[in-house]
């Protein structure tokens, strides 16, 4: 519930912005990839510290990053709650977090 309400409320958003955020939301994913209620509000939180942070970006888009985001991404395609579409590219991070 507290990850919805902070991905609901814009002006909290700035706050989530610190020091290894976007791993701690990766983990998130990992762990309940499956539970659309907290998949959903912690990418709307990844996408926007990703969008908003470059440092937080870059952690992002590390290939250990990369490579569990597109592992989160390939589960949920195959059990069928969304379409698979292929990345490429420098962005593929925000590329892959725009198709959860």
């Amino acid at each position: 519930a507290t990850l919805c309400n902070v991905a609901n409320h814009d002006e909290l958003l700035p706050y989530l912005a610190v020091s290894n955020s976007a791993n701690v939301l990766i983990d998130l994913l990992q762990l309940f990839r499956d539970r659309d209620s907290i998949v959903k509000p912690s990418v709307s939180l990844l996408e926007y510290i990703v969008d908003t942070d470059c440092r937080e970006r870059r952690v992002c888009c590390k290939s250990e990053n990369v490579w569990r985001l597109q592992h989160i991404l390939s589960s949920r395609v195959s059990h069928g709650t969304m379409k698979h579409r292929r990345h490429v590219g420098s962005n593929v991070c925000t590329q892959m977090l725009r198709d959860f």
